[in-house]
């Protein structure tokens, strides 16, 4: 292949990347219409009709008229009851999401949803539990915000199952996946060395239960971060020397393949995509101090590797704004100047978030206007470096973090983007580093791993609503 040109700071459209497997809209069950049409009811002989083997026309009597006002008086009770079934039924599907509406016998079923459990249209204030930030719940060894629940669900060595493979060691960052039968895979890096490491997956049902688990990647090492195609398969890259990034599904259809994200080996964190039109555009981080930001445009936009353009990083800081240069060695100097030891990223419409762990900042690249603005991380217990960062959908305002570094504690934290007000979900006592932070597609499970322990939790609020529902408001740093 030959050398790549140079390239300048592209001019994007604000297009919107399609929601992925994560961010399945949750949609509110609604029971149909119960209760008899107009003027149905059960077959009974005409009101006010001669008895049979009578004359028609004839007065009736006075028990005929006491029959017929009891009969009428029937009726309409019936048809009051069968208003007030469909009315409670409709009300049903407000209420929280663990108690769903059940339809009267006379409604016609309806169709399964093809997602997770969903959550209400609306939610009775009454009901909401969750206030994020007020670390008040002691649990599992996690200190929790009010409302939530934790419970462990894998440890490093111990089967997953039943007579399933033993969870891996190291674990890392991790994504999900929506399943066609309305469960999902939870997808995990191991960290491991010596070609030990790879990616597993835990596959849930629909309620959230594990139902099994299988290695998805190996022969590698080092995997630390990753991403997601657009069409949804799993992207793993290695933390080492000479390492790569590889691409996995994540319900074990294929074996998993090297991709060409980048253009030479090195100590890759993580990736993200963006959409503009019928182009996409890759872009990986790096965690070493002279690490450039990859970006890679594919020739085919339905693979990942195959041949295209390699690009990388070069930010203004006197102006604030960036280009790209096919240079590899002049964006190796600048990133070491201005963005070192970059980890997490994440794209959302037109702007691309990565963290420099070193200098405990976040970057927001503006990919059509070609600028950008750095933020600090430090607030309040959120005092360690930056890892993964990730949002429960496209349009969530919020940016929750993975924490990592040498302090007492770390956690998961959250970042207003338009306020720039911080909060804590949770954290762990004693830990250096929070990984494989990922959300359900349905917004209900928060999975958070301990690494050096090897613990998988996995978070829900008390009230069985999801984390982007309402809340009881939120304990700012």
């Amino acid at each position: 292949m030959s050398a790549p040109p140079k390239v300048n700071a592209e001019p994007l459209t604000n297009q919107d990347s399609p929601r992925g497997a994560e961010d399945v809209p949750r949609t509110a069950s609604v029971s149909p219409k119960t209760g008899t049409g107009k003027g149905e009811r059960a077959s009974t002989p005409e009101d006010g009709a001669a008895p049979p083997g009578k004359p028609g026309g004839r007065k009736l009597g006075l028990r005929a008229v006491i029959s017929f006002v009891l009969a009428a008086a029937a009726a309409l009770a019936v048809t009051l009851l069968l208003a007030r079934g469909g009315g409670r039924a409709r009300s049903a599907s407000r209420a929280p999401p663990t108690a769903p509406p059940t339809a009267p016998p006379t409604a016609a079923p309806t169709t399964a949803p093809t997602a997770a459990p969903t959550a209400a249209a609306t939610l009775p204030p009454t009901a909401i539990t969750y206030r994020p930030g007020e670390l008040t719940a002691s649990m599992e060894g996690l200190l929790l915000s009010t409302g939530l629940n934790a419970s462990l669900i894998a440890a490093t060595g111990v089967p997953v199952i039943n007579n399933s493979t033993a969870f891996h060691a190291n674990p890392d960052a991790a994504l999900t996946f929506a399943a066609p039968d309305g469960g999902w895979v939870y997808a995990s890096n191991s960290e491991s060395g010596d070609w030990k490491g790879g990616a597993y997956a835990l596959r849930f049902d629909r309620g959230g239960a594990i139902v099994d688990y299988y290695q998805i990647l190996n022969g590698t090492s080092k995997n630390c971060g990753c991403g997601r195609t657009p069409w949804d398969t799993f992207l793993s890259c290695e933390e080492q020397d000479n390492g790569a990034c590889w691409e996995a599904s994540p319900f074990g259809d294929f074996a998993a393949k090297r991709t060409n994200l980048t253009r030479v080996g090195g100590r890759y964190e993580s990736a993200a995509f963006h959409l503009n039109g019928t182009r996409v555009s890759y872009y990986v981080t790096e965690d070493v101090k002279d690490g450039p930001l990859t970006r890679f445009v594919p020739h085919d936009v339905t693979s990942v590797t195959g041949p295209g353009a390699h690009a990388y990083l070069l930010l203004d800081q006197g102006s604030n704004t960036f280009a790209w240069t096919a240079d590899r060695e002049a964006a190796a100097e600048n990133a070491k100047d201005h963005y070192r030891t970059c980890e997490g990223i994440n794209i959302q419409g037109g702007a691309l978030y990565m963290v420099s762990k070193e200098r405990r900042e976040l970057f927001v690249l503006d990919l059509r206007a070609s600028t950008y603005v750095k933020v600090s991380t430090e607030s309040g217990s959120f005092g360690n470096q930056p890892d993964q960062i990730l949002r429960i959908h496209d349009d969530d305002p919020v940016l929750y973090f993975s924490e990592e570094g040498s302090g007492p504690d770390s956690g998961v934290h959250g970042w207003v983007e338009g306020t720039g007000e911080w909060f804590s979900v949770l954290e762990r006592a004693g830990s250096s580093e929070t990984v494989g932070v990922a959300f359900s597609p349905d917004g209900r499970h928060l999975y958070v791993a301990i690494q050096l322990e090897g613990l998988l939790f996995d978070v829900t609020r008390d009230d069985g609503f999801a984390f982007d529902d309402p809340t009881l408001g939120v304990v700012y740093h």
